[in-house]
């Protein structure tokens, strides 16, 4: 699949952002929502990656697990 267009990857970033928040605030469970988007996400991964570039991405990713740092909520003034 290609595309015709630039896609600002903050625009795309607020887009799953939103519609993150809006399943938080219907209830669903955080943990049921960073599952549904890590699933996904390694499906893309492993349909547009080789088996080498799928593998080492999930090494990578594996190895900086302790790297990363929790959401801070965000406060409002």
């Amino acid at each position: 699949m290609t595309m015709d267009r630039e896609v600002n990857p903050y625009v795309v970033q607020g887009m799953v952002i939103k519609c993150s928040d809006e399943l938080l605030d219907i209830g669903v469970e955080p943990l049921e929502i960073a599952a549904a988007h890590i699933s996904h996400a390694l499906k893309i991964y492993r349909t547009i990656l080789s088996q080498s570039e799928y593998d080492e991405l999930v090494e990578s990713v594996y190895r900086t697990r302790n790297k990363v740092d929790p959401i801070e909520p965000i406060r409002m003034h």
